[in-house]
């Protein structure tokens, strides 16, 4: 095999490797952030877990999206603080949730995100 060739496969190895890891990293990504989340919730670091959660929702998570929308909906009278979301966000994280409940969406939070 001539040396540029051997140098090809052998970047082209390293990419796919790192595009592997990556994908492996996100994963455990989300898993940590939801758990930091449930954690900051549950000793009342409350914008510190909506910071998570409402992260987690943007990117799909239908808990995370529930959990987002219930903080921001109750804030004021549950954690006497506000949750800013922009409609938008709003919108798509129904839309989440509506899509999980339809069995359209397979990234319910149970045993962490995927």
């Amino acid at each position: 095999m001539p040396k540029i060739e051997r140098r090809a496969t052998l970047v082209m190895l390293g990419l796919l490797a790192s595009m592997a890891t990556a994908a492996r990293a996100q994963e455990t990504s989300g898993a940590e952030v939801w758990q930091r989340a449930q954690e900051d919730y549950a000793v009342g670091r409350y914008a510190d877990a909506y910071g998570g959660f409402a992260h987690l929702a943007d990117s799909g998570r239908a808990e995370a999206a529930r959990v987002a929308i219930q903080m921001h909906r109750f804030g004021p009278m549950l954690y006497r603080q506000s949750f800013t979301a922009s409609r938008e966000q709003l919108r798509q994280w129904h839309r989440t949730i509506d899509r999980a409940a339809r069995g359209e969406s397979p990234q319910l939070v149970e045993a962490g995100p995927r």
